[in-house]
């Protein structure tokens, strides 16, 4: 049992360790006081976004996911055009907006992160 907890202590510490901090590689453009980024990545589109939601949001991945509804949801609110919806790794959409428009969906609870 004490060989297990090793080898668990030891790998996220490995993941911790190797996770790039949210600014590494990365411009932020926004942030929020909870400290959830939007964020535009090295090789960013600009207007494009993707948007992931909070677990309880959209419910568990896979085939009872809820992620198309909110993703029409949140553009309906919030603008922008979405493009595709994720729900098998994570459950979130594609989109074009506006920066500001990015900025304002992240700071809705359900949203997890928005990235460019």
């Amino acid at each position: 049992m004490r060989k297990i907890f090793t080898l668990f202590l030891f790998v996220a510490m490995c993941v911790f360790t190797l996770a790039p901090s949210p600014t590494q590689g990365q411009n932020p453009i926004g942030s929020r006081p909870d400290g959830k980024l939007v964020r535009k990545g090295s090789r960013a589109i600009p207007g494009s976004y993707i948007v992931v939601f909070n677990e309880w949001a959209a419910g568990p991945t896979g085939p009872a996911s809820q992620a198309a509804e909110q993703a029409q949801v949140m553009s309906s609110i919030y603008g922008g055009r979405v493009n595709r919806t994720f729900q098998h790794a994570i459950n979130g959409y594609a989109a074009e907006m506006s920066e500001a428009e990015a900025l304002a969906l992240s700071q809705d609870p359900r949203v997890a992160y928005v990235e460019e």
